[in-house]
């Protein structure tokens, strides 16, 4: 069904019911609305210091597999290109998957809010990262790593759900009502956002880019396996594995497109990278749900 949605932005664009600048108005919806409604009442509902402890071999996981992603990732991005912007977009794309617009409502859609707590645990220490390091690598014009990219609406919105949740503060019931609704929309809208998205990349170019098709293959089925052989070695259960491997399985993030186009900079690669993920997606990620469900 989430691709339902997908395919409902991408014929939407193509057919001008959505203009040129809908693209904007949904992303802001999704950035300071629906992704924040949804990573508070996460918490505020999920979280507390029993869970923390109970959870924190999310955290831990997610840690280490972020840091294998991201000396796998300047590794692979050196033997990619010797273009300095080149190497940041395939630096960002071994090591961030599209865990917002895609792996959260996927998680959210196919296992309920237990397991999305759990993904967002995980994903953690990736998320402070891809702030921090991830918009650093994409912007060649920056000389220093800023913590200021911390301060915005989904990582607000977490420290808030953390704060109701560790002190059992509850909502107004009308209130509950419209973030439980809010959080609702923002499967089908991110859906909608990638299928707007993909509706005006280069089908041609980006088909004939080798490069991008073992970058993908990185992305999307190495690390993951890595992933879930190493934690079904060490003797970690199958929720764990399929969280853990399952996030990691998600097509390229879409920063890459984002980020450069902000700048001003060439936005081709990286969009090239997003339309190849998201139609590989089609068959990867729900073929390692399938086979993680059968570890």
């Amino acid at each position: 069904m989430m691709f339902i949605f997908l395919l409902i932005g991408y014929f939407a664009k193509k057919g001008k019911l959505l203009n040129d600048s809908a693209g904007g108005v949904i992303s802001n919806l999704l950035v300071w609305v629906f992704l924040p409604a949804m990573c508070f009442n996460t918490f505020a509902t999920q979280f507390n210091i029993t869970s923390l402890f109970k959870n924190i071999n999310f955290v831990i996981i997610g840690a280490f597999v972020m840091i294998f992603e991201i000396a796998l990732g300047f590794l692979w991005a050196k033997l990619m290109t010797k273009d300095k912007f080149e190497r940041g977009v395939y630096a960002y794309t071994v090591m961030f998957p599209n865990y917002t617009y895609f792996g959260y409502p996927l998680i959210l859609a196919l296992y309920g809010e237990e397991w999305l707590y759990y993904a967002m645990m995980f994903m953690l220490v990736g998320n402070i990262v891809c702030y921090v390091l991830g918009f650093y690598i994409l912007d060649p014009t920056k000389t220093k790593l800023s913590f200021k990219s911390l301060l915005n609406p989904p990582i607000v919105a977490t420290a808030v759900g953390i704060v109701f949740g560790i002190f059992g503060i509850k909502l107004p019931k009308v209130m509950s009502t419209a973030v439980q609704n809010a959080q609702n929309c923002m499967a089908p809208m991110s859906m909608i956002l990638a299928g707007y998205v993909l509706s005006s990349l280069p089908l041609k170019k980006a088909f004939t880019n080798v490069r991008v098709y073992l970058t993908l293959f990185v992305r999307m089925v190495f690390i993951p396996f890595c992933t879930a052989l190493a934690l079904y070695l060490l003797g970690f259960d199958k929720t764990v594995i399929i969280i853990s491997a399952g996030m990691m399985a998600m097509p390229a993030g879409l920063n890459s497109i984002v980020v450069p186009a902000s700048k001003g900079l060439n936005s081709t690669l990286g969009a090239c990278i997003a339309l190849i993920s998201n139609v590989a997606a089609l068959i990867i990620t729900p073929a390692a749900f399938m086979i993680l469900a059968m570890i």
